[in-house]
């Protein structure tokens, strides 16, 4: 069984892999993660700002899509 290391492609931390199976992701053209918490990090698709209230102080996290539709750029 060997081992090479491989890059996260979300967070770029170095952890090892099977051989096998860092050949069977460059030939599917498929990301590796070094844990399911990074796996599925890397699928959302909500971004975090902060609210466009000036006297409220909360992150908003809204899908891509509001913020695109929003008219002034704000989400509240």
């Amino acid at each position: 069984m060997h081992l090479v290391k491989v890059e996260c492609a979300f967070c770029g931390k170095e952890y090892l892999k099977k051989v096998g199976r860092v050949n069977e992701a460059k030939k599917f053209g498929w990301n590796q993660y070094c844990s399911k918490e990074c796996q599925s990090r890397a699928k959302k698709k909500k971004i975090e700002k902060p609210c466009g209230n000036p006297n409220c102080n909360k992150i908003v996290s809204r899908p891509l899509s509001q913020f695109k539709k929003s008219k002034s750029g704000l989400v509240f």
